[in-house]
């Protein structure tokens, strides 16, 4: 059996990694493998001398991956697409369990055909030597919309929804990682402080165990479920600290047409551009200013956000376009 391209990725694949893997209409494998990673090298021949595909593209991090690309590269002759995640660029020399998977193999990238970067304020995070073969990809976002069209929630859903509207009428969504470089928090902490509306809905899962009078905290939810709350909110919130990592959940509003509250950060600003509502983290007045700027304006950035994703999505297409040939 035959492909013209395949995705791998390492024991678990990001959403953006399932994005492209659909966008390519490309089959995606998740390697099982664990340090000292002796398996991986013969799991990943396995599927390569299984579906002798002419690309072979990897999402990276982790560094062990992207060695038994190349070292297999060698044997089976196959065009080797890095997709490079922001974490990968920006490791440092350390002990830690991301720096010693990551940092030491960042120099191999001079091995691949083609580098993918996530946008072009990471362009700086590669060497200069290797820009010729790098380029922009763009989350293909679409996927959601065209996956999901016609999504049939569970009853929890349905059920969720309605006892938001109920009992706070409108609501905004902001679909959390929990991760560090989210000012999770602070957004709470603020909209219990000043009572908010509209209400703010939480997704994922939580750590906070305190009891909340004006936020919602959904836990995790299936993916019919989540996006079923995301299609029925306001508006959609995206807040990271991070001036480089682009925030999914900026995609995901994208993708469904929903007004952004967005962080103002480098790379928020670099995609969205003037079809977000920005507010400065931890300044709790320009955040209430954000969200009253949307209550009052709701129509216009409606109309922004479908004019701008619109434009942006005749991008991504014709960046996925432009990868299924390897063209640089």
């Amino acid at each position: 059996m035959s492909s013209d391209i395949i995705v791998v990725a390492l024991n678990i694949a990001s959403p953006r990694t399932h994005w492209v893997s659909e966008a390519l209409k490309a089959p995606l494998y998740v390697i099982k493998s664990r340090p000292p990673y002796t398996t991986l090298i013969p799991k990943l021949a396995h599927v390569i001398n299984m579906r002798s595909p002419r690309i072979v593209l990897v999402e990276l991090p982790s560094g062990p991956l992207l060695l038994a690309t190349i070292s297999l590269k060698k044997i089976r002759n196959f065009t080797l697409i890095a997709d490079v995640h922001t974490g990968f660029l920006t490791a440092r020399p350390g002990l830690s369990k991301h720096s010693l998977l990551n940092y030491p193999f960042k120099p191999l990238l001079r091995y691949t055909d083609c580098i993918l970067i996530h946008n072009k304020l990471n362009m700086h995070l590669i060497d200069v030597k290797l820009h010729k073969k790098t380029r922009v990809l763009l989350d293909p976002f679409y996927i959601l919309r065209e996956k999901y069209r016609d999504n049939t929630p569970s009853n929890r859903a349905t059920m969720l929804v309605e006892k938001i509207r109920k009992r706070y009428s409108d609501y905004l969504v902001y679909p959390a990682s929990w991760h560090p470089d989210e000012p999770i928090d602070w957004i709470i902490g603020a909209w219990e402080k000043y009572y908010v509306r509209p209400v703010l809905v939480v997704t994922g899962r939580p750590r906070i165990k305190k009891r909340l009078s004006n936020v919602v905290l959904t836990g995790y939810l299936p993916d019919n479920d989540f996006v079923y709350l995301l299609k029925n909110s306001t508006a959609i919130l995206s807040a990271s600290t991070s001036p480089l990592d682009m925030q999914h959940s900026a995609f995901e509003a994208l993708a469904l047409r929903k007004p952004i509250i967005a962080s103002l950060t480098p790379v928020l600003y670099s995609v969205l551009s003037n079809s977000a509502i920005y507010f400065r983290n931890f300044d709790d007045k320009s955040l209430l200013d954000a969200v009253n700027k949307l209550v009052t304006n709701i129509n216009h950035y409606r109309a922004s956000i479908a004019k701008h994703a619109d434009r942006l999505e005749k991008e991504v297409r014709n960046q996925v376009s432009r990868l299924k040939t390897c063209r640089v």
